[in-house]
């Protein structure tokens, strides 16, 4: 298959993915001696896990199974994409119903963003704007994020949201650095 954008190849992969019921994620990227560039996109749980918790009475859970399921990718000097190799074969369950709690899967399209921040400074909190867009989706399957992607994205805003006052005291600091050079 050929595509014109490396976005376009995994875009159809993740849509693919997100069919079958299984997470993407980039395994390897690498440019040749050609002058051509290569990477793949494979199954989430392609490569081996290597536990590093500290507590070795509560391990981590392992989710890599060293699945072989993968799609090589070769991006000429053109800028033509084509798929050089494929294998579907997975060593694990698929779960379709499941997919859209993959990191891969989730995300919050700016209008999303827009419609959370305005209504976080209009004083509706959180889950009630999350059910809002639930009952605006006909159910929790057809939306592409959690109730806690938006609370981590609310909560992201609000700290980097300057207050009263904080404009001016990052001011002084930085004429405080300045006069001490």
């Amino acid at each position: 298959m050929i595509f014109s954008s490396q976005e376009e190849v995994t875009k159809y992969y993740k849509n693919y993915a997100r069919c079958m019921g299984f997470g993407v994620s980039k395994i390897s990227s690498k440019n040749g001696d050609d002058g051509k560039r290569y990477f793949t996109l494979g199954c989430s749980r392609a490569r081996s896990y290597v536990s590093n918790s500290k507590n070795l009475l509560k391990p981590n859970p392992i989710t890599k199974s060293q699945c072989k399921a993968r799609v090589n990718v070769c991006v000429s000097l053109d800028g033509t994409v084509t798929i050089s190799r494929v294998s579907l074969e997975h060593n694990h369950e698929l779960s379709p119903s499941k997919s859209r709690y993959f990191r891969c899967n989730k995300n919050l399209d700016p209008h999303i963003k827009r419609r959370l921040e305005l209504n976080d400074r209009a004083g509706i909190n959180v889950s009630r704007n999350f059910r809002s867009m639930v009952v605006q989706a006909n159910g929790y399957d057809n939306l592409t994020f959690g109730e806690k992607d938006c609370r981590n994205y609310i909560d992201k805003l609000r700290r980097l949201r300057l207050g009263i006052g904080d404009a001016e005291a990052i001011r002084n600091y930085f004429v405080g650095m300045q006069r001490k050079k």
